[in-house]
């Protein structure tokens, strides 16, 4: 048992030293988008021939918030669609999100972000066409995955014209603010992208609010970021 521990110990040990080397290379923070349910979502830029499959994680580390933590998150973004930029939302939950959440909100003036990633990581394949209905349902930020993948039909409904099967997403939210999230599903680009196309039904409900709140009608706020000399 002993020597199974220390084996362990020595693999945290090299897992925490990568993690360092790897954080010593930034990645350039385009842009964020400052939702009122208290979650954000972060914009980096990417190279144009760079894919990845829905429902990919990657892994995020911001110095000035710890150096040590890195966190997973799912993306949001789809490699077809957005070709120059891989996107992540973040609720605003433990004491790193909440702190990310009031730096970004807060601080208007802030002009760079420096930030480290790993990944992404996911699955290999993903086969969505072969099912005639997909339902998809979630609870508050567990919506994120599913955003992926209703990214990815509409690329493939839009680009490539392939069948698409019907999507029906199922959403609880606590409150009104939180319906902020579903916004996200339409990615944002300079490229027209009709989803209309996509035979899609969401279906959000909430579970605690029994009226809508006053910031519930805020609008969605983008900050954008000039880039840091380390950035890659």
């Amino acid at each position: 048992m002993v020597k199974w521990n220390k084996v362990g110990f020595y693999l945290f040990l090299v897992d925490r030293y990568l993690r360092f080397l790897q954080s010593r290379n930034q990645v350039r923070l385009v842009s964020t988008c400052v939702l009122p349910c208290e979650a954000v979502e972060l914009n980096f830029s990417k190279a144009h021939g760079f894919t990845y499959n829905p429902t990919s994680v990657m892994f995020i580390n911001i110095p000035s918030i710890s150096k040590l933590q890195w966190h997973p998150f799912t993306i949001t973004s789809n490699s077809n669609l957005e070709h120059e930029k891989l996107s992540v939302a973040i609720k605003s939950g433990g004491t790193w999100t909440q702190k990310l959440y009031k730096l970004l909100s807060t601080h208007s003036a802030i002009d760079r972000l420096g930030v480290s990633v790993e990944g992404p990581s996911g699955p290999a394949s993903t086969d969505f066409l072969r099912h005639d209905t997909l339902l998809l349902i979630s609870g508050g930020s567990g919506i994120t995955p599913y955003i992926s993948i209703i990214r990815e039909l509409l690329s493939m409904k839009t680009k490539f014209k392939c069948k698409t099967p019907k999507v029906v997403q199922i959403c609880s939210f606590r409150t009104y603010s939180s319906l902020s999230m579903i916004n996200l599903i339409l990615p944002v680009s300079s490229t027209p992208f009709d989803i209309s196309n996509l035979e899609l039904l969401v279906e959000a409900y909430i579970t605690k609010d029994k009226e809508p709140q006053l910031n519930s009608h805020i609008e969605l706020q983008t900050k954008w970021f000039k880039p840091n000399p380390s950035d890659v």
